[in-house]
């Protein structure tokens, strides 16, 4: 059900509710295959997938502004980056908060105070360690559990491509019927 919503909160033209999605798990449990799928659904241009390292460095917001989704799919816990745990940090804090950014792109000037319409994603195989002095990432992040993995067999080659070709219009169905359930638990006081 939270993947449901999660994925309906994503189609939404808001950004409202604050919060944001850690998949944390196993190893070939199905993370990869959740973002390509979301990603097939919204859009190359709507779906940004970074490296934590990557948003670590200087140009690390090239090709943010005008998606609808950063995935951060690389979590690692940037040893030795220097103030890179906390640059991660506080670009993840603007995004959540809807605060506006600050885009360096190669060989162009620093544009300041971009609004943005952004939600966040991570995958991790573990809780990645970053700055959180008073708690603001934590208390808005939903963690959907990835319990199975499928990195000793049982895997279904293939998947990925099949669900975009011939499962889209479904899944996409899901999303929608998600959205509904989530702007309703909303509106009735729960979430």
């Amino acid at each position: 059900e939270l993947l449901r919503r999660w994925g309906g909160y994503l189609l939404c033209g808001h950004r409202e509710y604050r919060k944001w999605m850690l998949m944390k798990g196993r190893t070939a449990g199905g993370k990869g295959t959740i973002a390509h799928v979301l990603r097939a659904l919204m859009g190359r241009q709507s779906f940004v997938t970074v490296e934590m390292e990557t948003l670590a460095g200087e140009f690390g917001l090239g090709g943010v502004p005008g998606a609808r989704v950063v995935n951060i799919s690389e979590v690692s816990t940037l040893e030795g980056r220097g103030g890179g745990r906390e640059q991660v940090a506080r670009f993840c804090k603007q995004v959540v908060g809807g605060d506006p950014l600050s885009v360096n792109e190669k060989y162009q000037k620093v544009v300041k105070d971009v609004e943005h319409g952004l939600a966040l994603m991570m995958s991790s195989n573990q809780v990645p360690v970053l700055p959180n002095e008073g708690q603001g990432l934590s208390a808005k992040m939903l963690v959907l559990p990835i319990t199975r993995g499928f990195d000793k067999g049982g895997a279904e080659y293939g998947l990925k491509e099949r669900l975009v070709r011939e499962e889209l219009p479904g899944i996409a169905a899901w999303f929608v019927e998600g959205a509904r359930r989530l702007e309703e638990a909303v509106s009735s006081g729960g979430e």
